[in-house]
């Protein structure tokens, strides 16, 4: 009898009687929340700990013999941004060394004879990390996001850490506190420098040192793009899709690529090179669609220079390519528009966001389903002057730099070198 009365204790109807107003039943929730997230960072960071111990070791001595101005590359795919850089650093004899993961990127293979080039593979990614992570240098130069958030972390042996950007777009739909913790950063406009200046005083982060520089890899792409041709003769869309979530590969399916096949058109699909490590299936599905139709063309190639020459107009949505299409060549986007969440972006805490760069938005022609696509293709076809962009795009207006940021991002890393000494 005593164990069914201590049942019924937390069993009966008087527990109904408790009381939890709303606001101690949040406060609950939230610490039962935070205290799990807690426990989550604690175990990742664990492992990455691990893991860098692992690959940690043989590199130590390699990482104190380096020039004071070191390159961190994430593979060959961004190899046209640091381009620029390294080639400015070499004409003013300033030493410099350039640390992929990525054994067949070309920064690992040019300049064999210059002493003041340093290539660098480490191994793989979590090696390279954990190379970089006791690295030993004055300055530290980057695109990769997240320093001292994930398993990269700042060296002691580093004195400034440098951010340069890998496209045009602003910060709004980068991972929070992406930048927070860098020194400086290469800016390409002032759509930037805005956003990175109030999310440093909201946090109350030191003010980092922003230096207008521009976008380093339009250097490259301009002269390639003289000496492009277009290859076809026939109306042809260009479908760029970024990757990931907000990709509209992944929103719509082959949602896109069954409206355009449907107007009639020739198309180039051409895929994120990060959509076939994060959308793998919907990707699959997609290159299954458009394998053995003559009218479809898949571009993989490593520069996007002879597909963006032979589109009449581009389909995309928030994926930096559609600042190379205006800015090289000036022709119509249609933008695969729709409201995006910006949970765990920086968007959230800059309080107002749109779509990175507000021109772009300006810029294109809005769609917000697969299903009016071919009806502005039509117009496109019918009346190309309706959507004509003669005047020079806002976006390319407002970069700095426009063809020559290489040598000055090679002049603001050779004056941050100064401060450190």
């Amino acid at each position: 009898m005593k164990y069914f009365f201590i049942i019924f204790l937390f069993c009966a109807p008087t527990c109904l009687f408790a009381y939890l107003d709303p606001g101690t039943g949040s406060l609950l929730l939230y610490a039962v929340v935070g205290s799990i997230a807690s426990l989550v960072f604690a175990f990742r960071n664990l492992w990455y700990w691990c893991l860098e111990r692992i690959f940690s070791g043989s590199f130590q001595t390699k990482a104190a013999r380096l020039p004071d101005i070191v390159i961190h590359s994430e593979g060959g795919k961004y190899w046209l941004v640091f381009k620029p850089i390294v080639e400015a650093l070499l004409a003013q004899n300033r030493a410099v060394a350039y640390v992929s993961p990525d054994k067949a990127d070309p920064g690992l293979e040019l300049y064999a004879d210059t002493p003041l080039y340093v290539p660098l593979n480490p191994g793989k990614e979590l090696a390279t990390i954990s190379f970089m992570n006791r690295i030993s240098a004055k300055v530290v130069v980057s695109t990769t996001p997240n320093l001292d958030v994930y398993m990269w972390k700042r060296s002691r042996n580093v004195c400034r850490y440098v951010h340069v950007f890998h496209a045009p777009t602003g910060i709004d739909f980068y991972e929070k506190y992406s930048l927070s913790f860098y020194d400086d950063v290469l800016t390409v406009g002032p759509f930037q420098d805005a956003g990175i200046r109030y999310l440093d005083e909201l946090r109350d982060l030191p003010r980092k040192k922003l230096w207008p520089v521009g976008c380093t890899y339009f250097d490259e792409l301009i002269p390639e793009v003289a000496s492009t041709h277009r290859a076809n003769d026939t109306f042809t869309v260009l479908y760029a899709p970024s990757w990931g979530a907000r990709s509209s590969l992944t929103r719509f399916g082959n949602g896109v690529l069954d409206a355009l096949l449907s107007s009639g058109v020739s198309v180039i699909f051409r895929p994120h090179p990060q959509s076939s490590v994060s959308d793998a299936a919907v990707l699959a599905e997609a290159l299954a669609l458009c394998s053995g139709n003559p009218s479809v063309r898949i571009d993989r190639s490593r520069s996007n220079v002879q597909s963006l020459c032979d589109a009449d107009v581009m389909v995309s949505d928030f994926s930096g390519v559609i600042a190379d299409y205006r800015c090289l060549f000036g022709r119509p986007v249609i933008l695969m528009d729709g409201e995006q969440s910006a949970a765990g972006y920086e968007a959230e805490d800059l309080g107002s966001f749109n779509w990175d760069i507000p021109s772009i938005r300006s810029e294109s022609i809005l769609c917000s389903h697969p299903g009016e696509i071919p009806s502005l293709i039509r117009s496109l076809q019918e009346s190309p002057e309706r959507y004509a962009r003669s005047a020079p795009s806002p976006l390319k207006q407002s970069l700095y730099n426009f063809g020559g940021a290489g040598e000055q991002a090679a002049n603001a890393l050779i004056q941050i070198l100064g401060e450190c000494t």
